[in-house]
């Protein structure tokens, strides 16, 4: 397992900017692969970010950012990879 995880609506984010930096498909497949797991975007987790925006909104969260949280929240990752 990697040192990290990410979801995939954060990976469309992240790809969206390397490939605004010229990158190509297979270094940005590169860099996830020796990075980080990809999780998928799982049916609990659309619902906690949502819910997440009644407590977020001050804060000017993004989807992007709500969806990071609800990973975190739907797979206990934040307690997992938080610890050293």
């Amino acid at each position: 397992m990697s040192c990290a995880v990410v979801s995939t609506v954060n990976t469309s984010e992240v790809t969206k900017y390397i490939l605004s930096c010229n990158a190509q498909r297979e270094e940005i497949n590169t860099l996830f692969d020796s990075l980080c797991d990809i999780i998928t975007f799982s049916k609990k987790q659309p619902y906690i970010a949502a819910e997440l925006s009644i407590y977020t909104k001050q804060y000017g969260l993004s989807l992007a950012d709500r969806a990071c949280i609800a990973l975190a929240i739907d797979t206990g990752t934040a307690d997992r990879y938080g610890k050293n």
